[in-house]
Protein backbone atom coordinates (compact mmCIF):
# COMPACT_ATOMS: atom_id res chain seq x y z
CA UNK A 1 0.00 0.00 0.00
CA UNK A 2 1.00 3.11 -0.75
CA UNK A 3 1.72 6.47 1.56
CA UNK A 4 -1.37 8.20 -0.08
CA UNK A 5 -3.52 5.28 -0.29
CA UNK A 6 -2.41 4.37 3.08
CA UNK A 7 -2.85 8.03 5.23
CA UNK A 8 -6.52 8.10 3.23
CA UNK A 9 -7.71 4.90 4.65
CA UNK A 10 -6.33 5.41 8.26
CA UNK A 11 -7.67 9.02 8.39
CA UNK A 12 -11.42 7.45 6.54
CA UNK A 13 -10.87 4.81 9.50
CA UNK A 14 -10.61 7.40 12.21
CA UNK A 15 -13.60 9.21 11.12
CA UNK A 16 -15.87 6.25 11.42
CA UNK A 17 -14.80 5.59 15.17
CA UNK A 18 -11.90 2.68 14.58
CA UNK A 19 -8.95 2.50 17.14
CA UNK A 20 -5.54 2.94 15.66
CA UNK A 21 -4.58 0.00 17.57
CA UNK A 22 -6.62 -1.99 15.44
CA UNK A 23 -6.15 -0.01 12.05
CA UNK A 24 -1.96 -0.74 13.27
CA UNK A 25 -2.53 -4.07 12.92
CA UNK A 26 -4.22 -4.18 9.73
CA UNK A 27 -1.93 -2.30 7.96
CA UNK A 28 0.72 -4.13 9.12
CA UNK A 29 0.67 -6.63 6.87
CA UNK A 30 -0.21 -4.14 3.98
CA UNK A 31 2.44 -2.04 4.36
CA UNK A 32 6.08 -3.18 3.69
CA UNK A 33 8.23 -0.98 6.55
CA UNK A 34 6.95 -1.15 10.10
CA UNK A 35 8.47 2.89 9.89
CA UNK A 36 6.63 3.47 7.34
CA UNK A 37 3.55 2.59 8.89
CA UNK A 38 4.68 4.59 12.50
CA UNK A 39 5.42 7.58 10.25
CA UNK A 40 1.71 7.39 8.88
CA UNK A 41 0.45 6.78 11.94
CA UNK A 42 2.03 10.10 13.43
CA UNK A 43 1.06 12.39 10.59
CA UNK A 44 -2.94 11.98 11.65
CA UNK A 45 -3.96 14.12 14.78
CA UNK A 46 -6.74 12.59 16.99
CA UNK A 47 -10.32 13.90 15.81
CA UNK A 48 -10.32 15.28 19.53
CA UNK A 49 -6.93 17.27 18.86
CA UNK A 50 -8.46 18.42 15.54
CA UNK A 51 -11.27 20.36 17.58
CA UNK A 52 -9.34 21.35 19.79
CA UNK A 53 -6.59 23.34 18.12
CA UNK A 54 -8.91 24.11 15.11
CA UNK A 55 -8.99 27.60 16.52
CA UNK A 56 -5.11 27.96 16.08
CA UNK A 57 -5.25 26.21 12.41
CA UNK A 58 -7.79 28.87 10.91
CA UNK A 59 -5.20 31.01 12.19
CA UNK A 60 -2.18 29.51 11.48
CA UNK A 61 -4.17 29.32 8.07
CA UNK A 62 -4.96 33.00 7.40
CA UNK A 63 -1.25 33.80 8.22
CA UNK A 64 -0.24 31.78 5.65
CA UNK A 65 -2.19 33.31 3.25
CA UNK A 66 -0.89 36.47 4.24
CA UNK A 67 2.55 34.91 3.77
CA UNK A 68 1.90 34.15 0.14
CA UNK A 69 0.45 37.57 -1.02
CA UNK A 70 3.09 38.84 0.58
CA UNK A 71 5.72 36.36 -1.15
CA UNK A 72 3.55 36.94 -4.92
CA UNK A 73 4.49 40.77 -3.70
CA UNK A 74 8.12 40.20 -3.35
CA UNK A 75 7.93 38.21 -6.32
CA UNK A 76 6.33 41.05 -8.76
CA UNK A 77 8.33 43.94 -7.38
CA UNK A 78 11.36 41.95 -8.15
CA UNK A 79 9.89 41.19 -11.78
CA UNK A 80 9.17 45.01 -12.43
CA UNK A 81 12.64 45.87 -10.91
CA UNK A 82 14.49 43.99 -13.78
CA UNK A 83 12.37 45.34 -16.41
CA UNK A 84 13.52 48.62 -15.16
CA UNK A 85 17.92 47.96 -14.74
CA UNK A 86 17.93 44.85 -16.86
CA UNK A 87 21.95 45.28 -16.81
CA UNK A 88 22.39 45.74 -13.11
CA UNK A 89 19.89 43.07 -11.66
CA UNK A 90 20.20 40.31 -14.35
CA UNK A 91 22.80 38.46 -12.54
CA UNK A 92 21.18 38.04 -8.89
CA UNK A 93 17.66 37.55 -11.11
CA UNK A 94 18.98 34.27 -12.73
CA UNK A 95 20.80 32.96 -9.66
CA UNK A 96 18.06 34.16 -6.82
CA UNK A 97 15.28 34.69 -9.18
CA UNK A 98 13.98 31.39 -9.28
CA UNK A 99 13.93 30.83 -5.72
CA UNK A 100 11.34 33.67 -5.37
CA UNK A 101 9.04 32.32 -7.90
CA UNK A 102 8.96 29.31 -6.36
CA UNK A 103 8.27 30.22 -2.64
CA UNK A 104 4.93 31.79 -3.46
CA UNK A 105 3.84 28.22 -4.75
CA UNK A 106 5.25 26.50 -1.83
CA UNK A 107 3.34 28.33 0.75
CA UNK A 108 0.59 27.03 -1.61
CA UNK A 109 1.70 23.90 -0.45
CA UNK A 110 1.71 24.15 2.90
CA UNK A 111 -1.76 25.39 2.97
CA UNK A 112 -3.14 22.74 1.40
CA UNK A 113 -1.04 20.38 4.28
CA UNK A 114 -2.38 22.25 6.84
CA UNK A 115 -6.09 22.60 5.68
CA UNK A 116 -5.80 18.57 5.74
CA UNK A 117 -4.34 18.83 9.39
CA UNK A 118 -0.90 16.67 8.01
CA UNK A 119 1.60 16.57 10.71
CA UNK A 120 4.84 16.93 8.63
CA UNK A 121 3.83 20.33 6.90
CA UNK A 122 3.58 21.82 10.22
CA UNK A 123 7.58 20.72 10.74
CA UNK A 124 7.60 22.75 7.16
CA UNK A 125 6.26 26.06 8.14
CA UNK A 126 8.00 25.82 11.05
CA UNK A 127 11.70 25.54 9.21
CA UNK A 128 10.07 28.26 6.40
CA UNK A 129 8.91 30.58 9.09
CA UNK A 130 12.61 30.01 11.07
CA UNK A 131 14.27 31.25 7.73
CA UNK A 132 12.16 33.89 7.02
CA UNK A 133 12.02 35.22 10.45
CA UNK A 134 16.33 35.01 10.75
CA UNK A 135 15.90 36.59 7.21
CA UNK A 136 13.91 39.65 8.37
CA UNK A 137 15.98 40.02 11.19
CA UNK A 138 19.32 40.17 9.26
CA UNK A 139 17.22 43.51 7.21
CA UNK A 140 15.84 44.99 10.67
CA UNK A 141 18.96 47.64 10.74
CA UNK A 142 18.38 48.99 6.80
CA UNK A 143 14.94 49.57 8.27
CA UNK A 144 15.24 51.99 11.59
CA UNK A 145 16.02 55.05 9.36
CA UNK A 146 12.59 56.50 9.95
CA UNK A 147 9.47 55.05 11.40
CA UNK A 148 7.47 54.63 7.90
CA UNK A 149 9.85 51.97 7.26
CA UNK A 150 10.09 50.17 9.98
CA UNK A 151 6.31 49.83 10.69
CA UNK A 152 6.10 48.52 7.29
CA UNK A 153 9.10 45.96 7.63
CA UNK A 154 6.49 44.89 10.48
CA UNK A 155 4.01 44.34 9.05
CA UNK A 156 5.50 41.82 6.70
CA UNK A 157 7.40 40.02 9.56
CA UNK A 158 5.12 39.76 12.28
CA UNK A 159 3.07 37.24 10.51
CA UNK A 160 5.76 35.48 9.54
CA UNK A 161 6.97 35.47 13.49
CA UNK A 162 4.11 34.75 14.83
CA UNK A 163 3.31 31.33 12.41
CA UNK A 164 6.71 30.35 13.40
CA UNK A 165 4.96 30.47 17.59
CA UNK A 166 1.92 28.98 16.41
CA UNK A 167 2.81 26.19 13.80
CA UNK A 168 5.45 24.93 16.33
CA UNK A 169 2.66 24.75 19.05
CA UNK A 170 -0.17 23.21 16.50
CA UNK A 171 2.88 20.47 15.92
CA UNK A 172 4.05 19.55 19.55
CA UNK A 173 0.40 19.08 21.01
CA UNK A 174 -1.26 17.63 17.91
CA UNK A 175 1.54 15.43 16.84
CA UNK A 176 3.29 14.76 19.99
CA UNK A 177 5.31 11.26 18.79
CA UNK A 178 6.40 13.16 15.46
CA UNK A 179 9.78 14.09 15.92
CA UNK A 180 12.43 15.49 13.50
CA UNK A 181 13.53 12.45 12.95
CA UNK A 182 12.37 8.73 12.88
CA UNK A 183 9.80 7.64 14.89
CA UNK A 184 10.59 4.38 16.96
CA UNK A 185 7.68 1.99 16.64
CA UNK A 186 8.28 1.63 20.80
CA UNK A 187 6.77 5.45 21.22
CA UNK A 188 3.64 4.95 19.02
CA UNK A 189 2.56 2.00 20.99
CA UNK A 190 1.98 3.95 23.62
CA UNK A 191 0.28 6.54 21.02
CA UNK A 192 -1.83 3.71 19.64
CA UNK A 193 -3.68 2.39 22.94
Amino acid sequence: MKRKEALKYIEKNLKVGSSRKKLFSELTSKITFHSDLVQYMTEIPLLSKKEKYKFYNYILLALLMIIFFEKLFFFIQLVSISKTNTIEILPGLILGGWIYFLQPFFVIFLILGVWKYRGPFYKFVVILSAFDSLNQLKNISAFTVNIKTFVMWSIFALPVFVSFIISWYIWKKMFPFMHWGETKKEELISYID
